[in-house]
């Protein structure tokens, strides 16, 4: 398992400093940092815009129940 994700962070291009940076970031995240998320949040909520993040096999295989596909990792 680790093999596999340091060849998967590799050819992303994901040093070590990424992942210890995104790593503090999450850390030092406070309750007031989520909740500024607060009518961001609610506006999408009231469009009624979801989103799926998962197996990228099965998500196309089940692709006539999604009106867009877009992956994160372009």
């Amino acid at each position: 398992m680790k093999g596999e994700k340091a060849v998967s962070m590799y050819i992303r291009g994901i040093t070590k400093e990424d992942r210890l940076r995104e790593r503090e970031e999450v850390l030092q995240t406070t309750t007031e940092d989520i909740k500024s998320f607060d009518q961001l949040l609610k506006d999408v909520m009231n469009k009624n815009f979801f989103a799926v993040l998962g197996n990228d096999a099965k998500i196309k295989e089940n692709k006539d129940i999604f009106n867009n596909i877009q992956s994160v990792f372009k």
